[in-house]
């Protein structure tokens, strides 16, 4: 991490050891705490996907209840915990976190759409259809009416990425919506900052935002909504009363 800029001015005065000391806790703050504007977009599931061209050998699987067999060594691609991650005990207790948190989630009904190829995990999206969810990663609370959902935490590892593991994953869902009939809006929402999940979402699949918020992000692990960043404030992500989710 940026630590290493310290060295080289051991001998250079106080005041040069100061002014990287001040450096290095500004990019540290930065990792551990940023503000981030995100975008709650959305898509009519009355029109299917495009035709889409992906690497061949990738398979994509849903999973609905029972056991969920998943690679979850990897922890995560901010730069704190891809350096944690080098720590063998650390490592291992983020990937049985993540294991766990998986597991939650589909014993509440959620549904997960995994691509692999050949023996690797190539990817994920996971969908739910509760009417109240809460995202304590991104720091989000929405609601949303009988005849939407929200497909969120989708992934897919670096390598695949131009294989096209997520187009196919967003393919897959969008096809499975549009077959049972049941759902008229998918909801999902992206990071201004992800320029790919940007034109993966906007520009392959057509979605278009329906509001914006800002979320404080702590150690990429929790967030919090600012107060009054909601535009238009009427939308997915609005709390009225006290609701438990």
């Amino acid at each position: 991490m940026a630590v290493a800029t310290l060295v080289g001015y051991e001998s250079g005065g106080s005041h040069m050891r100061a002014a990287s000391f001040r450096r290095v806790m500004a990019t540290l703050s930065a990792q551990l705490f940023s503000v981030h504007e995100l975008d709650i977009v959305r898509r009519s599931v009355e029109e299917g996907p495009p035709e889409l061209r992906v690497d061949e050998g990738l398979m994509l699987h849903r999973v609905e209840g029972g056991d969920l067999v998943i690679d979850a060594a990897r922890v995560g691609s901010h730069p704190i915990i891809v350096a944690l991650a080098r720590i063998g005990f650390i490592d291992t207790l983020a990937a049985a976190r993540r294991l766990r948190r998986f597991r939650t989630r589909l014993a509440r009904g959620e549904v997960v759409y995994i691509a692999t190829k050949g023996e690797d995990v190539a990817g994920w999206a996971w969908v739910s259809k509760a009417g109240a969810f809460r995202d304590r990663w991104i720091g989000l609370h929405l609601k949303f009416a009988p005849d939407e959902l929200y497909i969120y935490d989708l992934w897919a590892y670096p390598k695949y990425r131009s294989s096209g593991a997520g187009a196919l994953i967003v393919a897959g869902i969008l096809r499975d919506l549009q077959s049972d009939g049941l759902v008229r809006w998918v909801y999902g929402c992206i990071d201004r900052e992800n320029r790919p999940n940007q034109v993966l979402q906007r520009l392959v699949f057509g979605f278009r935002s329906v509001q914006s918020v800002k979320v404080l992000r702590m150690v990429v692990a929790f967030g919090r909504v600012l107060p009054a960043t909601a535009t238009p404030p009427s939308g997915p992500c609005e709390r009225r009363g006290a609701v438990r989710i």
